[in-house]
């Protein structure tokens, strides 16, 4: 709830009045500067600092020091020409993308790791010219499909790993010009494919979706792991899409280099954390988040190359500070224990920042994707709602196309097409055509979208299955094993010692 990610709204720098692009809404009770300003030694966020009041909580005064202390309009460091993307680093050219680390050319996608010149991508990584791509690593022009790995020119295909020029196909390793897992010639192939593309191929694409063999949980190259989506790690216990670590529990999306941390989500080269957000380069951070380099922090909030600080926020290069508060070492290691007593005889120690202190509605996070929850269920739990209107306006002059108004041959489509509002055909919200957007249609010979980009990316969303683990039945031995896929799930799942016999054997 404390992770808006593809949310963005205009607004203004509140210090130098510059217009920026935002993820906090404008009735946001927060002081939001531009990132460039927020990370200059134009202010200093040690002035904001306060001495702890006994007579308070401590959520009740954390709440008051998140609201001063200015925070930037977007988190994406490093990166260059890239102002409508958020939580990201080193990113260059891309846009509407939303955790784009180390990427170039992205478009309206979320998760694509080291990738290049791609639309539409859902937890990639290194993947270069592919298109509606949910679940890939190591691939170069594939589109629409679902869990590829090591693989080149696949579409509308399902898991496969090391293949080339495969169409419409399922759980194949290492195989070249197959269409529906058939065998064909080079020219048998080209031939049958441009036939297909005659026919719905999304309804073709959709059943294999439905029908295909599941394995039960996926992992690649590990040893004790019991989770899913995880590569290269040792020691895992219900943990999803990690890359490269050891000994941790309850982690939750992408992390790399990770070792003996328990309940946090997201992060990089981090030690022994715990009930954290984003811990990066760092060891021994409890109840942080978004923060980077730093050593034994505790609640606290957007800090970076820090050491030894309680309940602070916003604070660079600095050491035995409490609420922002500079104290000696002694002092410090003083008053930190009465505050954690404080904070225990109300019932907030050993929890992560209580959800009245996140700026977002809950519709507006992260969390609305993996637990939707309607605007009176999450009133009931006290959560935050976001119901103001902030969707652009039309203009009168402007042309709209919707449906079937939208061509379907792109060798026609004009560069007129970009002054065009595009009215979604499922959630009628209006979206327009970048100039990248259409010059990657017209190379790889692909139609115009006719959903908005939230639409299309909620598309993706329901293809994966949810974060959850069951006790489950293999359809195959029979045999009792964790699955992603509960038990009355009425496609076929097989443990993962039938799976590999199965397919890689």
């Amino acid at each position: 709830m404390f992770r808006n990610e593809r949310k963005l709204y205009k607004g203004k720098c509140e210090a130098t009045g510059k217009n920026i692009i935002s993820s906090y809404s404008p009735d946001k009770k927060v002081t939001v500067y531009d990132q460039s300003y927020r990370w200059s030694d134009k202010w200093n966020a040690i002035d904001y600092g306060r001495e702890f009041d006994f007579s308070k909580s401590f959520t009740e005064q954390f709440g008051e020091l998140l609201q001063d202390v200015p925070t930037p309009n977007l988190y994406n460091p490093s990166s260059e020409n890239c102002n409508y993307i958020n939580i990201s680093l080193g990113a260059k050219n891309c846009y509407l993308s939303y955790v784009a680390t180390h990427s170039e050319e992205v478009y309206f996608s979320h998760w694509a790791i080291y990738s290049k010149r791609s639309l539409d991508l859902y937890r990639c990584t290194n993947c270069e010219d592919c298109y509606f791509i949910n679940g890939g690593k190591n691939l170069y022009a594939c589109s629409y499909s679902y869990e590829l790995e090591d693989s080149s020119d696949c579409h509308y295909s399902v898991k496969l790993k090391g293949c080339t020029n495969c169409f419409l196909c399922d759980n194949l390793v290492n195989k070249s010009y197959c269409i529906q897992n058939q065998q064909y010639t080079k020219e048998e192939y080209l031939k049958q494919v441009e036939a297909l593309k005659k026919e719905d191929i999304n309804r073709l694409y959709m059943s294999l979706l439905q029908t295909t063999i599941r394995e039960a949980t996926t992992n690649y190259s590990g040893e004790h792991v019991y989770g899913t989506g995880n590569f290269g790690w040792k020691n895992l216990v219900f943990c999803s899409n990690l890359d490269e670590g050891e000994d941790n529990k309850y982690y939750e999306e992408w992390a790399k280099g990770l070792a003996s941390c328990m309940d946090c989500n997201y992060g990089i080269s981090s030690t022994r954390s715990f009930e954290s957000l984003s811990p990066a380069n760092g060891h021994k951070m409890l109840f942080v988040y978004f923060s980077v380099g730093w050593e034994n922090m505790l609640y606290s909030y957007l800090c970076f190359s820090c050491k030894n600080c309680f309940g602070c926020v916003g604070l660079q290069h600095k050491q035995y500070c409490i609420f922002n508060k500079q104290y000696s070492k002694e002092e410090y290691e003083k008053l930190v224990p009465k505050i954690i007593e404080h904070m225990q005889s109300n019932g907030e120690r050993w929890t992560f920042f209580d959800s009245s202190l996140t700026p977002y509605g809950y519709n507006e996070t992260i969390a609305f994707e993996y637990m939707p929850l309607t605007k009176e269920e999450a009133l009931a739990r006290g959560y935050k709602r976001q119901d103001n209107n902030y969707d652009p306006i039309i203009p009168d002059w402007a042309t709209l196309l919707t449906g079937d108004q939208i061509p379907t041959d792109i060798s026609i489509v004009s560069d007129d097409i970009l002054n065009t509002i595009f009215i979604c055909e499922d959630s009628k919200r209006p979206f327009r055509i970048i100039k990248q957007e259409l010059d990657f249609y017209r190379k790889h010979k692909l139609p115009l979208p006719r959903k908005h980009p939230d639409v299309r990316h909620q598309i993706r969303l329901d293809q994966r299955p949810w974060r959850s683990f069951h006790l489950k039945n293999c359809d195959k031995c029979k045999k009792e094993m964790i699955s992603m896929f509960p038990q009355d799930y009425k496609w076929t799942v097989y443990c993962s010692s039938c799976y590999q016999q199965e397919f890689y054997s």
